[in-house]
């Protein structure tokens, strides 16, 4: 190592770490890299999903979420969903936390530039046992949602998303094959008006399709067969 200034005996190394200081010391912006923020130097991940200008659940008002139990399903795995969705309005500080990850979909605007709603809560649970048999349509699903808001089960509501819940004995069209839940929405009629209402579904691939729609916490049917996960819940 060549001698700098008197220093060989500290080595190269300690050599080019205080040439360094002294040039940010020399240089006239160096008190704004001292009070530069970590944050700064880490920029936040960009939305990925591109809006349509379709309408949103936006504004200061709850999002409001009603399940209907369709099928044989075990105490546990409704607590397993009740505790999920009783997460949202979870005040806990640890983190992650499921509010924590939901309050980054405050990012996404409606067309008024208002932000997707912060709160989300369950307002309403049924079951129905195999009313319309083990084999449904998708077309089945609204069907379901729509006799149990005309039968006063659940409310007309404008700020809910209703979710069918199929047990895992339950066929329903194109499970497995290119789907493994879908949203869509529907004009529901009420004695004083007509309403869209939103509604989703999710099938339970636990004995159908665990390689397809229960990954990573299944062992992947069309990848390598890497362990699976195991859910925090135990459950697929």
């Amino acid at each position: 190592c060549p001698s700098f200034f008197g220093f060989k005996s500290m080595g190269c190394k300690a050599v080019a770490v205080i040439l360094l200081f002294s040039l940010l010391l020399q240089c006239p912006e160096s008190s704004a890299l001292h009070s530069r923020k970590l944050a700064a130097l880490v920029p936040s991940a960009p939305l990925v999903l591109e809006y349509h200008n379709g309408d949103l659940l936006s504004g200061p008002s709850s999002i409001h979420v009603y399940l209907l139990w369709y099928g044989s399903f075990s105490r546990s795995q409704k607590l397993i969903v009740n505790d999920f969705l009783s997460s949202f309005d979870s005040t806990s500080p640890v983190f992650p936390s499921v509010r924590s990850w939901w309050k980054t979909t405050s990012g996404y605007k409606d067309k008024s530039k208002v932000s997707i709603s912060s709160w989300v809560s369950l307002n309403g649970q049924s079951s129905d046992g195999y009313s319309m048999g083990k084999n449904l349509q998708k077309t089945d699903i609204a069907k379901l949602v729509e006799r149990a808001v005309r039968n006063a089960t659940f409310p007309g509501d404008p700020r809910g998303i209703y979710f069918v819940l199929t047990a895992e004995d339950v066929l329903v069209q194109d499970f497995c094959m290119n789907s493994c839940g879908f949203h869509d929405h529907f004009i529901a009629s009420t004695p004083t008006d007509q309403q869209r209402l939103i509604h989703a579904w999710v099938g339970n691939p636990a004995t159908q399709c665990p390689g397809q729609c229960a990954w990573p916490y299944a062992i992947p049917q069309y990848a390598p067969p890497t362990p699976p996960l195991i859910s925090p819940s135990k459950d697929v």
